[in-house]
């Protein structure tokens, strides 16, 4: 559907990756957990991953598509950044 919806116009080119359902995972992640601030637990359910247990010491599916850059914490790192005082 993604591809029937979305190609040509935003298929592969040179500069961007294509538009397929793996890059809405990822964009729809980032988006409803870093801009949107929901609960990582309701993001991972609307995902549809499968339940962790606690006893579990691996990086969970949810880690691997969360993005954020430089430009989601620039306010609140220079505000809070440790001052040498020099």
């Amino acid at each position: 559907m993604w591809r029937d919806e979305f190609h040509p116009e935003y298929a592969e080119t040179d500069e961007y990756r294509p538009v397929t359902s793996h890059f809405g995972r990822h964009w729809f992640s980032t988006w409803w957990r870093v801009e949107q601030d929901l609960n990582r637990e309701l993001v991972k359910y609307m995902r549809g991953d499968k339940p962790v247990s606690a006893s579990a010491k691996t990086r969970e599916a949810i880690d691997a598509y969360l993005h954020t850059y430089y430009e989601d914490i620039r306010n609140f790192y220079l505000k809070n950044i440790y001052k040498i005082g020099l």
